[in-house]
């Protein structure tokens, strides 16, 4: 029988693991793997000297190098420095509206929604690149000054996905993959600065830095051939906001609103065995 090995962590410094979520309802997920110290991870990684780093591709809108190991036991961590030239708002909702994500990003196979709570943007992603699987919980984070989106994620169980890859695929393990995106320095109002960072036991080979590279490109020719688009979408979005608003501050808290609920993936029969 096979055994599932599973970087679920056992911290102090981390109370969420193996408990609750700290958001409510959950009919699915009992514990988020994801906590406030692999933020800070992501960002020291992000900034650490290039000494501690070996390259290993560059051109001129990407650059993938690997940390130098410390332990041969632990799977190597990878680091792509893309720039690209879409604005930094238009980024962070290219990079993190998964449903948008799948009509781009070439970098994955299959892009799965399994469970979204809207309450702390949560979610459980099943993304799948060649014969390799990945389950991931989902946490996003904004930060003012500087300014910057982080995307963190990390594996999980989820009861519609068996444990046990089915036949002909096989199920990696993420210890974390991060996205950092920040405004470009030198042109901050037409370009950004994307951060992937991403330590993966793969079982097998690794296809995911040939694909990651490639984002600037792809998202750049998605903006240019979308731009119509998404200024027809936020016109509709702003006029139904303000149908939604409230008269009143007691329509507000009103005990009829009904609440945040989960959206489960329509394709997720898909990828049950």
């Amino acid at each position: 029988m096979t055994t599932n090995t599973w970087p679920l962590r056992k911290s102090k410094s981390c109370p969420s693991v193996h408990g609750t979520l700290r958001h409510e309802p959950q009919p699915y997920v009992s514990y988020n793997p994801i906590c406030s110290n692999d933020f800070d991870k992501l960002l020291n990684l992000e900034s650490e000297l290039p000494d501690n780093w070996t390259r290993k591709m560059k051109n001129k809108e990407a650059e993938v190098s690997k940390k130098k190991k410390t332990d041969r036991n632990e799977p190597s961590i990878y680091k792509a420095n893309l720039r690209v030239e879409v604005p930094y708002h238009k980024a962070v909702k290219y990079m993190t509206d998964w449903r948008k994500r799948k009509e781009w990003d070439k970098t994955f196979d299959v892009m799965d929604i399994i469970e979204e709570l809207k309450i702390g943007n949560f979610k459980v992603i099943y993304l799948r690149v060649k014969t390799k699987e990945l389950v991931m919980a989902n946490v996003e984070r904004k930060y003012i000054s500087p300014r910057c989106h982080i995307q963190a994620m990390s594996s999980i169980r989820h009861p519609m996905v068996p444990q046990v890859a089915k036949k002909g695929y096989v199920r990696a393990e993420a210890f974390m993959f991060g996205t950092i995106i920040r405004p470009d320095t030198d042109s901050p109002d037409t370009a950004s600065r994307i951060t992937i960072i991403h330590q993966i036991d793969a079982k097998g080979k690794r296809p995911l830095n040939s694909r990651i590279r490639d984002i600037p490109h792809t998202l750049r020719k998605y903006h240019c051939e979308h731009k119509d688009d998404e200024i027809e979408e936020e016109d509709s979005s702003l006029s139904l906001e303000k149908r939604r608003m409230p008269s009143s501050s007691s329509e507000m808290s009103s005990p009829d609103r009904k609440p945040y609920m989960y959206k489960q993936s329509q394709s997720v029969n898909d990828i049950v065995v």
